[in-house]
């Protein structure tokens, strides 16, 4: 009997996450020997801000957010790809993802992780509620078709943040982007949070405290909520329900700024980073090859309840029809999507600013304070770099 190598995953709670992982993961048989994942699962909420280097420090393979990576390698925690891989794989994985996926996953020169789940904030609407040609294309749409219809905000966690980000995206489009390790100017985030304010006065607040899955949740599930206008889109919720008791949701591109804008939001999905503490084996290597193939992105994953990276799926005809057109009707929005800055000290500094968006929305507060507080904030959470000494 050939000998088993047992290896620690950790991903996150929602089928999403755990199901394509887990159905892979007992007893694989690979032409170097066999291998045994055990996933383990932890919520959406530890997901985006667990501290990376204490989990680094208990698993061999991770999924991961990627505004982690600053303090993922302050702390020496992940083994790059390009040391497990040839550049030439790893070109052709970054040519075959959706958007900036992979480039989401690539800090300081280094890739740290392979993007196999791509996502990013779209609108969300019930069709029975909304007829199609008033789906919503702006953001005065979006205004205009609050005052008839339920609207919720996704603003729980760091999404309040996130949610005004993707505004100043699409303001900005591809001029005067910040910097990989920087955010929007001051003008920006003011004219963004005026536009959310507005948004937010139209809103319904008891779904305030509600993370993505949870708004998704209880829509499906028929609560009195007819569209929101940015979350994070799970294509979970867009197959065909055989389950009268469950609403099948429709998603499409996030709103524009302006009819002749594009659409564009704040990328989010999932990498898997390969733990310091791992041995590394043939094995292992060719298992990790087979998740960034597109015979498992194509058609493994969207038949396990997951969300690939590959923009071959996302274009793939029947793959769109079992889930109403989820991925082509989002494609330009994640195509055009803005990455996260991921210094050492972001994902403290996110939710941090995420709450006071929270606050001063609840509140009334001026943009030109809010847009001070966020660029201090940003400022105080800053890690430095750690001087190398002289030897």
């Amino acid at each position: 009997m050939s000998h088993i190598t047992q290896y620690d995953g950790l991903t996150w709670d929602h089928p999403r996450g755990f199901e394509p992982l887990d159905a892979t993961a007992t007893n694989l048989t690979t032409q170097g020997g066999q291998l045994r994942i055990r996933w383990h699962k932890q919520s959406l909420e530890g997901f985006e801000s667990h501290p990376i280097a204490d989990l680094a420090q208990r698993y061999d393979l991770m999924i991961i957010d990627h505004p982690c990576l600053g303090e993922a390698a302050a702390n020496d925690c992940f083994v790059p790809f390009t040391e497990l891989f040839s550049k030439e794989e790893c070109e052709t994985w970054r040519k075959a993802t959706v958007g900036p996926s992979y480039s989401s996953y690539c800090y300081a020169g280094t890739q740290w992780a392979m993007p196999l789940d791509a996502a990013t904030q779209v609108c969300v609407l019930d069709p029975q509620r909304i007829e199609e040609d008033l789906w919503p294309k702006t953001w005065e749409d979006v205004l205009e078709l609050s005052r008839r219809h339920p609207m919720v905000l996704s603003l729980a966690g760091p999404h309040a943040l996130l949610s005004l980000f993707s505004i100043c995206a699409q303001i900005c489009e591809d001029e005067n982007l910040p910097g990989e390790d920087d955010i929007f100017n001051e003008i920006t985030l003011q004219q963004a949070y005026k536009l959310l304010t507005s948004i937010y006065h139209q809103s319904d607040k008891q779904y305030t405290n509600y993370n993505p899955i949870a708004i998704l949740d209880a829509m499906a599930s028929g609560a009195d909520i007819a569209f929101c206008p940015l979350i994070y889109g799970y294509v979970s919720y867009a197959y065909r329900k055989n389950s009268s008791q469950l609403k099948q949701l429709i998603f499409i591109n996030a709103p524009r700024f302006t009819n002749e804008g594009k659409a564009s939001s704040t990328i989010g999905g999932t990498g898997l980073a390969v733990s310091r503490k791992t041995k590394i084996t043939d094995t292992l290597l060719e298992h990790l090859r087979y998740l960034m193939s597109t015979k498992y992105q194509l058609d493994f994953v969207p038949n396990h309840g997951g969300q690939p990276s590959y923009e071959v799926a996302w274009r793939d005809r029947e793959v769109n029809q079992r889930v109403n057109d989820f991925y082509c009707n989002t494609l330009e929005t994640i195509t055009n999507a803005w990455v996260r800055p991921r210094y050492n000290g972001y994902v403290e500094f996110q939710a941090l600013a995420s709450a006071l968006v929270r606050e001063a929305l609840a509140e009334g507060r001026p943009a030109h304070d809010v847009s001070m507080k966020i660029k201090a904030l940003q400022n105080e959470c800053r890690i430095p770099c750690a001087s190398q000494e002289v030897s």
